[in-house]
């Protein structure tokens, strides 16, 4: 198998003692990202058989790679899966300020970006807890997109990781990419570009 075998693999997030298992992937052009179907059961003729009849009959449910919805989400940064994305992200009219990262790197420089982005984040939503009208208006959240398949950021030209992205509460389709620093003194720029780009007026004295 080549390398993209492998990363198509290891998107059905399967430990070693799951396998063998059978799964199909499509790919064909006419799909915006490739949809995954993965069979339950044990593979024998006839569960083949039946599989494969539902994927030709379009009876199949697609596999989507998501974390469990927290029970609990932390006070000052919501953990967003695909399974409660459209939900945290999508179906409201927050400015949404999203950390999307990879949990497992082997760039150092990526460790240590991401560790700093969390604690500023964290940090920024601690200092707006209080503020009822900035809560009421924005979300900051982060995802795993290594755990997470979600469509509606697979259009979106990410240049890095990790990065921030922000979606105005009016328009969910458009997104801005934060280009500030990343360091102890981030928290600052990350408060100007919310309020360059909140669709909600979020004035920068407020924040």
């Amino acid at each position: 198998m080549n390398e993209e075998d492998h990363k198509m693999i290891g998107s059905f997030d399967l430990l070693p003692q799951d396998f063998p298992k059978l799964g199909i992937i499509d790919n064909r052009p006419s799909q915006k990202i490739p949809v995954k179907y993965l069979m339950e059961g044990e593979i024998n003729l006839k569960n083949v058989k039946e599989f494969l009849r539902k994927w030709f009959n379009n009876e199949l449910q697609p596999y989507i790679l998501s974390e469990p919805i927290p029970a609990e989400q932390p006070k000052n940064t919501k953990i967003v899966v695909m399974k409660n994305y459209n939900d945290i992200v999508l179906n409201n009219f927050n400015d949404i300020v999203l950390l999307i990262y990879k949990e497992e790197t082997k760039d150092d420089d990526e460790k240590k970006t991401k560790d700093t982005l969390f604690a500023s984040l964290n940090e920024l939503g601690k200092r707006l807890k209080s503020k009822d009208y900035i809560n009421q208006h924005l979300t900051i959240g982060k995802i795993n997109v290594q755990r997470n398949e979600v469509e509606h950021l697979t259009t979106k030209r990410i240049t890095r990781f990790p990065t921030i992205l922000l979606f105005p509460g009016n328009n969910k389709e458009k997104y801005y990419e934060y280009t500030g620093r990343f360091n102890k003194d981030s928290i600052e720029d990350m408060c100007d570009f919310i309020s360059k780009h909140s669709a909600n007026q979020l004035e920068r004295d407020d924040l």
